[in-house]
């Protein structure tokens, strides 16, 4: 029988190489004797071996081998494959693996998970762990496993198995090596290379690990009675135990979020300690209330009003400018709104002029400086309601300025009213710095931009655009929506380019006319839901925001009308009754109101004068119901919006006038091919009804005037004003037509002249308007002007003057609007007849009329360049043609 170790021969079967293969494994030799020769001719050659040998289940390919190539060499303590070194190992024959599919990306190893799998609980943190372990925390589990090494003339070291560092046998087998190197050591040797490796390391981490090895601080428990009666306060770095009777205020079950129980709330929670001495060189930091309003420094207000919190001065009440910034970036949306709330009332009441110098700095410009703006554009991006409502009301405080819109909302039905102001910075008024910023603004940055223009940073921000997210996305308080309809007032009001940009977005005007501008009456049968949501409801701030980007140019007022429906939404406003509404009577007057203003300032540019037909009838009423049942000294009260809605009503019939005085001029020129603009289409025909109409008015307004001057109110001053305005139009037009009969006008202006001219001329009115007017003088004004507390990237018209106290031409007294118009019209009838012209000389007697005009030679014109002066340089105007008109026909008399 053939030996195991017979040598395979090229004759042989694969039967008979089969059957040496299970003889060779039945004997259980063994594998580590079988030894591969040195002198193995290749590495191909060796490779078929082994693959020989591994086989079970497989033919054996034949493989030439010599004898000697089987031959045991016990003696060799390893093998040579090529350059490959093994161990002895026992030869194990297996079957060939199953190669399972593995995912693309190898898994991570984590030493948390072999802590986990050892301790059999869920896993934990390494700075848990260390925490725990500095905290002196032990669980319930099996105690930490503990070796000692012990090393002579050393102090002994500990190795912890279950650190989370070392969890496997070579870590001992480290530690083992570790120890006996250093046992093989001197002390000497151990302490020289303990100074070396110090000497390495940076003092700060040696010092830290020291610190690190130092035991924590505590008390060990001794009894029951004193666990229980123990509170233990535990911090990162300090653990005390304080016995019960040692804490300021005793903690009861009830409290809610107290089961940890924290000593420094517990002493905040005693009385407060006593407020520190002020020094009145130095200052003190401002604080304020949930209003706005500042709190003094020694004024006690109760722990109850929710005014003393944790803080840098924790004895006093109110929170400071710092608190408030710190309270905006909080992660609880009750602390957002709260400080954003606070800061809209304190942004109101400075420009209120309640503040005015009473800081170092100027608030405004601090708050900007801060990065305010930011912070409530960063808010605007947050999904709560209440944070998106309190961050577009207090954006809009910080943008708009109410005191300025109240005085326009005042001026509107003057002379010159209808026109809206512009707020540019330096960038607009400067070509320099505009070409400047042209050339390199896109290379700025958004806080570059904010230092140099704010409504420019807010398009740089992208505010036009969220702001028609959330009015298309969110159904909000009705003061929200006045909130970011105020806002896109005041950006359309800083320059053509910002209108036209709020135009231009896509749609947002959209969402302002279809939820803000529907084109229905809003009758009994279709009720909004709640007054206070008005998505669907007629908002005079919509309308306004249309008015204010109309009265840019006309250009942008042809497109609006173009676009969107605006004819047909404020002529149902106009249209309306109040009884026929839902809205409260105030609220409808002003949506007419309003609705009047708009469509005067398409008017004035000629555009939508053929849909002013329709509005006929309706003019008519409300003319016949001032003429008969309107008076300026009964019922004053009541009537007070009668008032505001007649003076806007008249305003609308003069701008109609004005048109219509103008048609037959202009379709003249048509025909001659001299202009190639439409005609309006309203012609004198259909405006010569109302002037007679609008003429009684006058006569009994201005008999009232004269007869109860004490007893009329600013708003009938104002009603008296307009009507004047359009009287003087009418004249001025009349004169122009083919049709005009001469003689019949002259009469009528002569008759006019002796019933409201000659009359106030000659009374005691006239001296105490104008000693009036001495007081309310703008141009003759020493008062500082307000646009002292406007940052120079966000101007503002400074209607409140630097104090407080509004602009004196536009206050509830001033004679500026009725004086101006009744001289405008006196200078219209003494165009008509020169009879006129001679009475104009009683108003050279008056007294007042001359103090007035000294006054203006004896001031530096403090207020000169402030907006609404220009109604004074308007009265002014009209003193100086008055004058000029009765020379000249004096001459002539001579």
């Amino acid at each position: 029988m053939d030996s195991p170790g017979k040598e395979i021969m090229d004759e042989d079967t694969d039967e008979a190489v089969l059957e040496m293969q299970r003889r060779f494994f039945s004997e259980r030799k063994d594998t580590s004797d079988v030894k591969i020769k040195k002198s193995v001719k290749s590495q191909a050659e060796a490779a078929q071996i082994l693959e020989a040998l591994e086989s079970t289940a497989h033919t054996v390919d034949k493989v030439l081998r010599t004898e000697k190539d089987f031959e045991t060499l016990e003696n060799d303590d390893f093998w040579l494959i090529g350059t490959i070194k093994e161990r002895p190992a026992p030869f194990v024959l297996e079957p060939k693996a199953v190669i399972e599919k593995q995912p693309a990306f190898p898994e991570a190893f984590s030493r948390d998970k072999l802590i986990e799998q050892k301790s059999g609980k869920k896993k934990e943190s390494l700075f848990a762990l260390n925490m725990k372990k500095k905290r002196g925390i032990v669980e319930d589990s099996e105690p930490m496993e503990v070796e000692e090494v012990k090393i002579e003339g050393l102090l002994p070291s500990t190795f912890i198995s279950s650190s989370g560092i070392f969890t496997s046998k070579e870590a001992e087998e480290i530690s083992q090596k570790n120890a006996e190197k250093l046992s093989a050591m001197t002390q000497a040797e151990i302490l020289e290379e303990q100074e070396k490796l110090l000497s390495q390391l940076d003092p700060k981490v040696v010092d830290f690990l020291k610190k690190g090895r130092q035991p924590s601080a505590g008390k060990k428990r001794n009894t029951e009675e004193e666990d229980k009666k123990s509170v233990k306060f535990s911090k990162f770095d300090d653990i005390k135990e304080i016995s019960e009777e040692d804490l300021p205020i005793r903690p009861s079950e009830s409290w809610v979020n107290m089961d940890k129980v924290e000593l420094d709330k517990l002493q905040w929670m005693t009385q407060l300690p006593p407020p520190r001495p002020l020094d009145p060189n130095t200052g003190h930091s401002a604080r304020f209330n949930f209003k706005g309003e500042l709190v003094a420094p020694d004024m006690e207000v109760p722990v109850t009003k929710g005014l003393h919190h944790h803080g840098e001065e924790p004895e006093r009440a109110g929170y400071s400018i710092e608190e408030l910034f710190t309270l905006i970036r909080s992660t609880s949306w009750r602390q957002k709104v709260l400080a954003m709330d606070t800061l809209a009332a304190i942004l109101r009441k400075n420009k209120e002029g309640i503040f005015d110098g009473i800081f170092d700095q100027t608030l405004l410009k601090e708050l900007l400086d801060g990065g305010l703006l930011v912070l409530l554009r960063i808010n605007l991006d947050e999904q709560n309601d209440s944070v998106i409502s309190s961050s577009l009301i207090a954006l809009s405080a910080l943008l708009s300025n109410q005191p300025d819109e109240l005085c326009l909302d005042r001026v509107v039905t003057w002379q010159r009213g209808i026109e809206q102001p512009s707020l540019p910075t330096s960038i607009d008024i400067e070509e320099t710095s505009k070409k400047h910023f042209t050339e390199e603004g896109e290379e700025l940055k958004d806080v570059e931009i904010l230092q140099i223009d704010v409504v420019r940073a807010c398009f740089r921000m992208n505010l036009l655009e969220r702001l028609r997210y959330i009015l298309n996305n969110f159904e909000l308080h009705a003061l929200s929506v006045f909130a970011a309809i105020d806002i896109l007032i005041r950006i359309a009001r800083h320059s053509l380019e910002s209108s036209t940009a709020i135009f231009e977005c896509e749609g947002l005007l959209d969402v302002i006319f279809v939820d803000f501008l529907p084109p229905q009456r809003l009758l009994p049968d279709v009720k909004p839901k709640l007054l206070d949501k008005v998505k669907g409801v007629p908002l005079r701030q919509a309308i306004r925001l249309i008015r204010v980007i109309a009265a840019k140019g006309v250009h942008l007022a042809k497109r609006i009308v173009h676009k969107y429906p605006i004819i047909d939404s404020i002529a149902a406003y106009i249209m309306i009754e109040p009884s026929e509404t839902v809205l409260p009577i105030q609220d409808t007057l002003r949506l007419s109101i309003e609705a009047l203003n708009t469509w005067r300032t398409f008017l004035s540019y000629g555009l939508t004068a053929s849909s002013c037909s329709g509005l006929f009838p309706i003019i008519m009423k409300n003319l016949m119901f001032y003429l008969s049942r309107v008076s300026l000294n009964l019922k004053t009260v009541e009537n007070m919006f009668n008032y505001v809605h007649g003076a806007a009503l008249l305003s609308f019939v003069e701008t109609m006038i004005l048109v219509a005085g103008n048609y037959e001029r202009l379709n003249k020129l048509q025909k001659q091919h001299l202009v190639s603009v439409p005609v309006p289409d309203i012609s004198w025909e259909i405006i010569h009804p109302l002037g007679d109409l609008v003429i009684n008015i006058a006569l009994k307004w201005t008999h009232e005037l004269d007869t109860y001057f004490s007893d009329i109110t600013d708003a009938g001053r104002t009603a008296v004003a307009s009507v004047l305005s359009a009287v003087a139009t009418y004249f001025k037009y009349l004169t122009k037509q083919s049709s005009c009969n001469m003689v019949q006008v002259i009469t009528s202006a002569e008759n006019l002249f002796e019933r409201i001219i000659r009359r106030f001329f000659t009374s005691k009115n006239l001296d105490k308007q104008f000693d009036l007017l001495c007081v309310k003088s703008v141009i003759a004004s020493s008062a500082v002007p307000g646009s002292k507390r406007d940052p120079p990237n966000l101007p503002s018209l400074g209607s409140v003057t630097w104090g407080g106290n509004v602009s004196p031409i536009i206050t509830e007294s001033s004679p500026v609007s009725v004086l101006s118009s009744l001289l405008r019209l006196a200078f219209e009838l003494c165009q008509i007849s020169r009879i006129s012209v001679v009475s104009v000389q009683d108003l050279w007697k008056s007294q007042s009329v001359l103090k007035y005009l000294k006054k203006l030679t004896d001031f530096g014109f403090s207020l000169s360049d402030h907006w609404f002066a220009k109604f004074e340089v308007d009265l002014i105007y009209w003193i100086l043609k008055l004058s000029i008109e009765s020379q000249r026909v004096s001459l002539y008399t001579l």
